[in-house]
């Protein structure tokens, strides 16, 4: 008989949800996890449930930004911490897997560590504590068993204020990699009706459905500005599974763009 593995995995966002189905599914492929029945169940979106993970909250709400996005969304987030608090004390999980979304996820592993210590906690994507809020990077070592930062000069930062941090390479550089093993550039060009000859920019306005609404307008403007000034200029607008086709038509008859 096997013996149980369970494992809470938190992610945020389309990104997080991205690198922490990456890292489950690179999990199940270790001998120590293939040997054990494994329990996983958490937050999440589409790609954490096609790894079979047991999603208790849809989090797609999440993608919210400021002050004024924090407010709105004030009582979601204190019913949603609640809801996981009650989940943790029941379900006990072995280890607990927090990816990015720092605002939430550290805050997570502090109710983990006070309700729950026996359970390891692995944070992956860590906090940019070098461009904000410092005092954080004391803060992890008290709450996160290991990190796992994403740049390489972060390994050493937290290393220094007593976290165990180790530095295993960016998950976007191997997305990346992945993609380029069949990417076939001059008939994914001809697939879209791009000339290979001209000028191609890409435009990202970002996963969350309010960066969104904020950065796509100017996108779609500075688009229009350049096209006029040279006619050589070709745009591809990269879409995250997280925003909605409606959500960029608006935009886009809005900017006077078919």
């Amino acid at each position: 008989m096997k013996k149980k593995l369970n494992i809470f995995v938190s992610a945020g966002e389309s990104s997080g949800d991205l690198h922490a189905s990456q890292v489950i599914r690179l999990l199940k492929k270790e001998s120590f996890f293939q040997e054990r029945d494994l329990k996983i169940w958490g937050l999440g979106l589409s790609r954490l449930q096609s790894e079979k993970v047991e999603i208790i909250q849809e989090m797609s709400k999440l993608g919210i930004i400021g002050i004024s996005g924090l407010i709105k969304n004030l009582f979601f987030f204190l019913e949603l911490e609640k809801k996981i608090v009650k989940e943790l004390k029941e379900r006990k999980p072995d280890f607990a897997l927090l990816v990015d979304y720092p605002g939430l996820n550290l805050r997570l592993a502090e109710q983990i560590k006070k309700i729950y210590p026996a359970c390891k906690v692995l944070f992956y994507v860590a906090p940019q504590v070098w461009a904000w809020h410092q005092s954080r990077k004391y803060k992890l070592a008290k709450v996160v068993d290991r990190l796992y930062p994403i740049l390489p000069f972060e390994e050493e930062l937290y290393s220094q204020a007593g976290t165990k941090a180790l530095y295993l390479g960016n998950p976007s550089c191997y997305q990346s990699y992945l993609f380029s093993q069949t990417f076939k550039r001059k008939e994914f060009l001809e697939s879209l009706k791009i000339d290979p000859k001209k000028i191609i920019i890409t435009l990202c306005p970002g996963s969350r459905k309010r960066t969104c609404d904020f950065i796509l307008p100017v996108l779609l403007e500075a688009a229009k500005a350049l096209q006029k000034k040279n006619k050589q200029v070709q745009f591809l607008l990269i879409k995250a599974s997280s925003i909605s086709k409606e959500q960029l038509e608006f935009y886009f008859r809005k900017a006077e763009l078919s």
